[in-house]
């Protein structure tokens, strides 16, 4: 717990807020009574991590530590709820709980302002709580079950999905005489949602920009990421007597196929290990299926950190039945590898600025030196607005323009001689993928009079910031 807390606090406000946590200060930083609307109109999640965020704002103040604070103990906290769920497979605790410590995709996710942190605790706690239904159901751990899993459905949507699996597989294993007693639960979870569903029906009615239906690789991808996290790319290894040719895709397969082989294992580990494997790997899987049906974004690798502790445990069984059957070196060679690999990828997420997100603060920062009262300000996405008003006590006076995808098709300059116009660009591949707007300015004005850029080797957490000094109206066909 320690070593969890470690990588999940240390300089956790230093990182400046990127575009999704300004969705989640915009929401918590009003009062709880605006709570439903505003978290309509600037994000689609439930309602209990924004609360929680405001109670943290109100207790420490505006600043980035405190709007992170939530999911960053939610996720140190998780890990005692590995060791026991571990415990209850008749796994190594310890093994388990080292693995959720330093686990690089949950690190992450958990010095991030948003709800993941709480959401993956309170889905862990489903599992150790459905676990001891299937051993014994009793009243206590119904409840207990019952509640956590509301709890983990006000915080994330796709808890739902979680919650789902564990139910059918919990019916579908208790005797043909006791299953009509557990076929109230649905409704019950119904009519403890329904105060909020009016508010969900509206999120789901308000567009965003579509995803692309999944490719099967990205089940792929899945794995890799519970396996190493995102951070692996940015320590690269190497596979002894490869060409170089290869060495990146050796690398991702033996991860992947590594990952595989832990999970295989885990079903040896006992009719409960192989329960807890149906509904990780159901749970993916639905994602990808109901994703490509709809299009909707839910296959997000991001979104599996929910399903993580799962993940821990099975990898946990998986190296010990590994190494009861080819030896105990054998198992200790295989939990090494994920400790090791995942202590790697989370201390790049500590530590490297790469991971620092959207530089919008130094953005904001570069704006209240440089620019003046009634520049124009042109946002690439619009996105990014909500961090920007974050840290709006900094800025001069500006006209701001938020540009969408509605806006960058449309867009046409339109400025008086010796105008200043401001173009930052946040996440530019999702909004304007052709850098329209970027390139209008440049046919239209001189070069640019000042430039600022926050490197990012992902464009899509590239920030840009540059200043056009505009020499007059444009012509009509420019």
């Amino acid at each position: 717990m320690l070593l969890g807390a470690g990588l999940r606090l240390h300089d956790l406000g230093a990182p400046s807020l990127w575009m999704d946590e300004g969705f989640t200060w915009m929401v918590a930083s009003g009062p709880l009574s605006e709570l439903p609307q505003r978290v309509t109109v600037f994000d689609k999640h439930p309602p209990l991590h924004y609360a929680v965020a405001r109670a943290a704002l109100l207790a420490g103040g505006h600043s980035e530590f405190w709007l992170r604070l939530p999911s960053a103990l939610a996720g140190v906290l998780t890990i005692p709820v590995v060791f026991l769920l571990a415990r209850q497979l008749g796994s190594s605790g310890p093994a388990a709980a080292w693995l959720m410590a330093v686990g690089a995709m949950h690190v992450l996710f958990t010095r991030d302002g948003r709800g993941y942190g709480l959401a993956t605790l309170l889905v862990a706690l489903t599992f150790w709580l459905w676990v001891r239904l299937l051993h014994r159901p009793r009243a206590l751990e119904v409840g207990g079950w019952f509640l956590a899993g509301v709890a983990a459905f006000y915080t994330h949507y796709l808890a739902l999905v979680v919650l789902a699996w564990q139910w059918l597989l919990l019916v579908g294993t208790r005797p043909r005489q006791e299953r009509a007693r557990w076929l109230g639960i649905p409704a019950l979870a119904f009519l403890a949602f329904l105060p909020w569903l009016p508010t969900m029906l509206r999120q789901a009615a308000t567009p965003s920009p579509g995803h692309p239906p999944p490719s099967w690789s990205a089940l792929l991808e899945v794995l890799y990421s519970q396996s190493v996290g995102f951070t692996l790319n940015f320590s690269p290894w190497r596979l002894p007597g490869l060409p170089s040719g290869i060495q990146d895709y050796a690398a991702w397969y033996a991860v992947v196929l590594l990952g595989f082989l832990a999970l295989a294992c885990s079903w040896g580990a006992g009719p409960l290990a192989r329960r807890v494997l149906g509904v990780f790997a159901g749970t993916v899987v639905s994602l990808m299926l109901v994703s490509r049906w709809t299009g909707a974004g839910l296959y997000e690798t991001k979104y599996t950190v929910l399903v993580s502790p799962a993940f821990w445990v099975l990898v946990a069984c998986g190296a010990a039945q590994f190494g009861r059957r080819f030896g105990t070196s054998a198992g200790v060679a295989l939990l090494g590898f994920f400790m090791l690999g995942n202590l790697a990828s989370s201390l790049n997420a500590v530590l490297l600025e790469e991971w620092h997100r959207q530089d919008l603060r130094g953005a904001a920062g570069d704006l209240a030196r440089h620019a003046r009262p009634g520049d124009r300000l042109l946002v690439v996405s619009g996105w990014a607005l909500p961090a920007l008003e974050f840290y709006a006590r900094q800025l001069p006076p500006m006209r701001i323009h938020p540009m969408g995808p509605r806006e960058v098709a449309g867009f046409r300059p339109e400025f008086q001689a010796g105008e200043r116009v401001w173009l930052l660009r946040a996440s530019t591949s999702l909004f304007d993928p052709r850098d329209r707007v970027f390139t209008r300015l440049r046919q239209t004005c001189p070069p640019p009079v000042h430039s600022w850029t926050a490197w990012r080797r992902n464009p899509d957490l590239l920030v840009d910031l540059k200043c056009f000094e505009a020499l007059g109206p444009s012509q009509p066909g420019d």
